[in-house]
Protein backbone atom coordinates (compact mmCIF):
# COMPACT_ATOMS: atom_id res chain seq x y z
CA UNK A 1 0.00 0.00 0.00
CA UNK A 2 2.79 2.32 0.56
CA UNK A 3 3.62 2.03 -3.05
CA UNK A 4 0.10 2.90 -4.07
CA UNK A 5 0.13 5.93 -1.85
CA UNK A 6 3.47 7.09 -3.21
CA UNK A 7 2.30 7.02 -6.80
CA UNK A 8 -0.47 9.58 -6.35
CA UNK A 9 1.83 11.76 -4.26
CA UNK A 10 4.49 11.44 -6.90
CA UNK A 11 1.99 12.29 -9.56
CA UNK A 12 0.92 15.29 -7.62
CA UNK A 13 4.54 16.40 -7.22
CA UNK A 14 5.21 15.82 -10.88
CA UNK A 15 2.09 17.78 -11.79
CA UNK A 16 3.06 20.63 -9.46
CA UNK A 17 6.55 20.63 -10.92
CA UNK A 18 5.16 20.66 -14.47
CA UNK A 19 2.76 23.46 -13.55
CA UNK A 20 5.59 25.39 -11.87
CA UNK A 21 7.80 24.92 -14.91
CA UNK A 22 4.96 26.00 -17.18
CA UNK A 23 4.29 29.07 -15.00
CA UNK A 24 8.02 29.86 -14.95
CA UNK A 25 8.15 29.56 -18.74
CA UNK A 26 5.15 31.87 -19.07
CA UNK A 27 6.72 34.39 -16.68
CA UNK A 28 9.99 34.12 -18.59
CA UNK A 29 8.13 34.68 -21.86
CA UNK A 30 6.30 37.69 -20.41
CA UNK A 31 9.57 39.11 -19.05
CA UNK A 32 11.14 38.60 -22.47
CA UNK A 33 8.15 40.33 -24.12
CA UNK A 34 8.37 43.23 -21.63
CA UNK A 35 12.08 43.57 -22.32
CA UNK A 36 11.38 43.56 -26.08
CA UNK A 37 8.68 46.22 -25.61
CA UNK A 38 11.03 48.32 -23.50
CA UNK A 39 13.70 47.97 -26.18
CA UNK A 40 11.17 48.94 -28.86
CA UNK A 41 10.11 51.92 -26.73
CA UNK A 42 13.73 53.07 -26.40
CA UNK A 43 14.22 52.70 -30.15
CA UNK A 44 11.02 54.69 -30.77
CA UNK A 45 12.20 57.40 -28.36
CA UNK A 46 15.53 57.53 -30.21
CA UNK A 47 13.76 57.80 -33.57
CA UNK A 48 11.57 60.57 -32.16
CA UNK A 49 14.67 62.40 -30.89
CA UNK A 50 16.39 61.92 -34.25
CA UNK A 51 13.28 63.19 -36.05
CA UNK A 52 13.13 66.26 -33.81
CA UNK A 53 16.81 66.95 -34.43
CA UNK A 54 16.27 66.57 -38.17
CA UNK A 55 13.25 68.90 -37.98
CA UNK A 56 15.28 71.54 -36.15
CA UNK A 57 18.11 71.22 -38.68
CA UNK A 58 15.63 71.52 -41.54
CA UNK A 59 14.09 74.61 -39.94
CA UNK A 60 17.54 76.16 -39.53
CA UNK A 61 18.37 75.34 -43.15
CA UNK A 62 15.05 76.88 -44.23
CA UNK A 63 15.85 80.07 -42.30
CA UNK A 64 19.31 80.26 -43.87
CA UNK A 65 17.85 79.67 -47.32
CA UNK A 66 15.26 82.42 -46.74
CA UNK A 67 18.01 84.78 -45.57
CA UNK A 68 20.13 83.93 -48.61
CA UNK A 69 17.15 84.48 -50.89
CA UNK A 70 16.51 87.86 -49.27
CA UNK A 71 20.16 88.88 -49.75
CA UNK A 72 20.06 87.67 -53.35
CA UNK A 73 16.88 89.68 -53.95
CA UNK A 74 18.51 92.79 -52.48
CA UNK A 75 21.59 92.26 -54.64
CA UNK A 76 19.37 91.82 -57.71
CA UNK A 77 17.50 95.06 -56.95
CA UNK A 78 20.80 96.90 -56.50
CA UNK A 79 22.13 95.44 -59.76
CA UNK A 80 18.94 96.47 -61.57
CA UNK A 81 19.28 99.99 -60.17
CA UNK A 82 22.93 100.11 -61.22
CA UNK A 83 21.98 98.85 -64.68
CA UNK A 84 19.34 101.55 -64.99
CA UNK A 85 21.90 104.15 -63.96
CA UNK A 86 24.44 102.79 -66.44
CA UNK A 87 21.87 102.84 -69.23
CA UNK A 88 21.13 106.49 -68.40
CA UNK A 89 24.84 107.27 -68.35
CA UNK A 90 25.33 105.44 -71.63
CA UNK A 91 22.54 107.44 -73.27
CA UNK A 92 23.96 110.66 -71.87
CA UNK A 93 27.43 109.67 -73.08
CA UNK A 94 26.06 109.05 -76.58
CA UNK A 95 24.39 112.46 -76.54
CA UNK A 96 27.60 114.12 -75.36
CA UNK A 97 29.61 112.39 -78.08
CA UNK A 98 27.16 113.69 -80.67
CA UNK A 99 27.47 117.21 -79.25
CA UNK A 100 31.28 116.99 -79.17
CA UNK A 101 31.35 115.87 -82.82
CA UNK A 102 29.03 118.75 -83.74
CA UNK A 103 31.21 121.23 -81.83
CA UNK A 104 34.36 119.85 -83.44
CA UNK A 105 32.82 120.33 -86.88
CA UNK A 106 31.70 123.84 -85.95
CA UNK A 107 35.19 124.63 -84.57
CA UNK A 108 36.82 123.31 -87.74
CA UNK A 109 34.45 125.38 -89.87
CA UNK A 110 35.04 128.43 -87.66
CA UNK A 111 38.79 127.95 -88.04
CA UNK A 112 38.40 127.74 -91.82
CA UNK A 113 36.18 130.83 -91.79
CA UNK A 114 38.62 132.67 -89.53
CA UNK A 115 41.55 131.75 -91.79
CA UNK A 116 39.61 132.99 -94.83
CA UNK A 117 38.61 136.17 -93.02
CA UNK A 118 42.18 136.71 -91.84
CA UNK A 119 43.55 136.16 -95.34
CA UNK A 120 40.98 138.59 -96.78
CA UNK A 121 41.86 141.16 -94.12
CA UNK A 122 45.57 140.72 -94.77
CA UNK A 123 44.99 141.10 -98.52
CA UNK A 124 42.95 144.26 -97.88
CA UNK A 125 45.64 145.68 -95.60
CA UNK A 126 48.36 144.86 -98.12
CA UNK A 127 46.34 146.50 -100.86
CA UNK A 128 45.68 149.53 -98.68
CA UNK A 129 49.35 149.73 -97.83
CA UNK A 130 50.24 149.53 -101.52
CA UNK A 131 47.80 152.34 -102.25
CA UNK A 132 49.30 154.45 -99.48
CA UNK A 133 52.81 153.74 -100.75
CA UNK A 134 51.84 154.72 -104.31
CA UNK A 135 50.27 157.95 -103.24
Amino acid sequence: MLQTEKTPKQSSAVIRKALAEKAAAEVKAKVSRIQQLESDLEAAKQRATDAETARKEAEEARKKAAESAKKADEALKKAQTDLGNLQGVSEESTNLKTKVQKLEKEAAQAQINFAATLEAEQNRLVAENDVDNDA
